[in-house]
């Protein structure tokens, strides 16, 4: 297993030469995301596809009073 500075590292190391510090500091915020998504998902820290589906028809107002979801689109996959 490799350090955290070794990541970082590695991931800038593989930017292009005129990348820009936006560009390096977002790759670097990216992979992040992506591995406290891993460790979300080995730690069994998820939702199931139902729970979110079940919670996508509603939203809450500013003032916490919940509505159907007006945006969300009938699916045609049968889902």
């Amino acid at each position: 297993m490799s350090t955290v500075k070794e990541q970082m590292l590695e991931i800038i190391g593989r930017q292009p030469d005129d990348s820009s510090y936006d560009e390096v500091l977002r790759e670097l915020a990216f992979a992040r995301m992506v591995q406290r998504g891993l460790d979300d998902a080995d730690a069994k820290r998820v939702f199931s596809d139902e729970s979110v589906r079940a919670l996508s028809h509603r939203v809450l107002d500013p003032n916490g009073e919940t509505h159907r979801n007006p945006w969300r689109l009938p699916r045609g996959d049968g889902h």
